[in-house]
């Protein structure tokens, strides 16, 4: 059960990336692993097709707009309208397809190199601080960061 949640939450998005940070999506589909979806463009309107079989264990989307396109692939949280990106494909080409293999693993860095909205474009030099299978989560889990004084290294607790 708690894989299905997570896998029904992932969407691809037409990513709006203003001075390297995603702003907005202009148009989204929620999608699950071994799918694949086409962005296509009508007067001036994105939209992705409805998700149909692809490749196992994978998520698949095709650009078919006639333009080069910036697209995303990341989690539909509850109550919000747009999905939150966590893989960005910049400057995909007519007719190219982007694929991402999901590994629902959550890391948790400290560092002050990124601000919330930067695209990560490659790894972390920062080592992970703590690592969770999403997959094994509750779909409500609650957890609380805390900073020891003396020796200023973080934590992560089960609250």
């Amino acid at each position: 059960m708690k894989v299905a949640y997570l896998l029904y939450r992932l969407a691809f998005s037409k990513g709006q990336v203003v001075d390297g940070n995603f702003i907005s999506a202009g148009t989204s589909v929620q999608i699950n692993v071994g799918q694949k979806t086409k962005l296509t463009e009508a007067r001036g309107d994105y939209s992705f097709s409805t998700p149909e079989a692809g490749s196992s264990g994978f998520l698949q989307a095709v650009n078919n707009t006639g333009a080069i396109q910036d697209i995303a692939v990341g989690f539909h949280n509850k109550g919000d309208l747009m999905p939150t990106p966590a893989l960005y494909f910049d400057e995909v080409g007519d007719g190219s397809q982007v694929t991402a293999q999901f590994t629902p693993i959550l890391r948790v860095y400290i560092t002050s190199d990124y601000q919330e909205t930067a695209i990560l474009r490659g790894a972390i030099d920062t080592p992970a601080i703590w690592t969770q299978d999403l997959a094994a989560l509750a779909e409500i889990t609650t957890w609380n960061l805390k900073r020891d004084t003396g020796t200023g290294h973080y934590t992560i607790v089960r609250a």
